[in-house]
């Protein structure tokens, strides 16, 4: 069901959630009111509120958690991005300290790398859409990059402390891009989702007890209260899925490392 929804336009996501969601609060409040008595829910009415608002907050709480689980895993693949972009900002800065004769293919292979990242990050959407291997994408030019930084050959005392800072950037740029890489197949919430469907359901269940003097009233509450939980899966299962979709992190951070390239004053060959 996850890969069928990614693989729908980021429009109709948020329709097929919430839509789902809302119709299927009717269906079942709708079934739990077929099996009662209605005279017998009018006088049961005020416990039925009762059990009613201690579940409510419950899953309220459940929610929360789990949108807080999922907030922290988008937000560590958007670190992962600009930790990475940083690492090799700085890396291609200290580099440039050492004679460009050793490091101009260092510095070529490392534009070659930002831009197979930017050229092909849609391979990130597809991989979490499609539950791909994501270690393969870019791996040939970050080789390419790793390579050309061992083979430097530094030549007196400051360029050996230079190239001893460069390859503690590497470290910390293949960090991050394993980081970024591992994040992309999402799905944190995976295990949760049957807890919170069914935690749902509960609660719609709960809502067909509920007698109101106007049926109106009764369907409006469900609308919005269904709208609400609706509105809570697209939000959980957005974030779930870090790279594609309308949250999606985006690349902005290699495209201005590759800008500066071009740049006389900054990284440009």
């Amino acid at each position: 069901m996850r890969s069928y929804i990614l693989s729908l336009p980021a429009k109709l996501q948020p329709v097929v959630i919430i839509g789902s969601t809302v119709a299927a609060a009717f269906v079942v409040s709708s079934l739990t009111r077929m099996f009662f008595n209605l005279p017998q829910l009018e006088l049961d009415n005020a416990l039925t509120s009762s059990v009613y608002g201690t579940l409510g907050t419950t899953y309220a709480v459940l929610i929360a958690f789990v949108v807080t689980g999922v907030w922290q895993s988008f937000s560590n693949a958007g670190n992962a991005v600009n930790s990475e972009a940083n690492a090799l900002t700085d890396l291609l800065l200290v580099i440039k300290n050492i004679s460009a004769e050793r490091t101009g293919k260092t510095r070529e292979a490392a534009k070659t790398y930002v831009q197979s990242v930017v050229d092909r990050w849609d391979l990130l959407a597809r991989a979490t859409r499609e539950n791909n291997p994501v270690e393969e994408i870019n791996l040939e030019t970050s080789y390419a990059l790793v390579r050309s930084i061992l083979v430097i050959k530094p030549e007196g005392d400051r360029e050996l402390e230079l190239y001893a800072q460069a390859l503690d950037l590497t470290g910390i740029w293949l960090d991050a891009r394993r980081n970024r890489l591992r994040s992309a197949k999402g799905n944190t919430a995976g295990a949760l989702w049957g807890l919170l469907i069914a935690g749902a359901f509960v609660l719609f269940a709960f809502h067909g007890l509920f007698v109101t003097h106007a049926w109106v009233v009764w369907a409006v509450l469900l609308l919005g209260f269904s709208l609400i939980v609706g509105l809570a899966f697209y939000l959980i299962f957005s974030l779930d899925s870090p790279f594609t979709g309308r949250l999606s992190t985006g690349p902005e951070p290699f495209k201005w490392l590759l800008q500066d390239f071009e740049r006389t004053d900054g990284l440009g060959l």
